[in-house]
């Protein structure tokens, strides 16, 4: 029978959080940093209060066993993650017709004319009814 490791102790479990924290500025995508950050934080959040000291070998032993298959996805997502994310053409020229579009003086006089034209057509719908309202009221008494 193999004897017992003592648990790790605060300096231990520091020491892993931070190699956790540091492995995952190795992602170059935010979203998946970010991700790896956040559950890391997580893990070590839910398993602060752990009493036994079995159980906090084991989680110990568990976070590193995690920290390595952290390690090797980000040298694997490092060897074929994309030098820059990729943009569709349509995209690209959609944004510049887009910005050609609001540098025009049409555009404005365009919505000043939209704003107007719904805000006349919002009144009038709103005083036909209330006079539709009134008229009812009206014959009712």
């Amino acid at each position: 029978m193999a004897p017992a490791l003592p648990p790790p102790g605060r300096s231990e479990v520091l020491s892993l959080l931070r190699s956790f924290l540091r492995t995952t500025r190795d992602f170059a995508d935010y979203n998946i940093r970010e991700y790896t950050k956040r559950r890391t934080i997580d893990a070590f959040r839910q398993n602060k209060d752990l009493s036994p000291l079995s159980a906090i070998s084991d989680a110990f032993s568990d976070g590193e066993s995690q920290l390595e298959v952290a390690r090797r996805q980000a040298a694997v997502y490092t060897l074929y993650a994309p030098k820059h994310k990729p943009t569709s053409a349509a995209t690209d020229v959609d944004t510049l017709r887009f910005r050609k579009l609001i540098k025009s003086p049409d555009f404005y006089i365009g919505l000043n004319w939209t704003a107007g034209y719904l805000s006349n057509r919002i009144v009038h719908l709103f005083s036909k009814s209330i006079s539709t309202w009134l008229r009812r009221t009206v014959s009712n008494h």
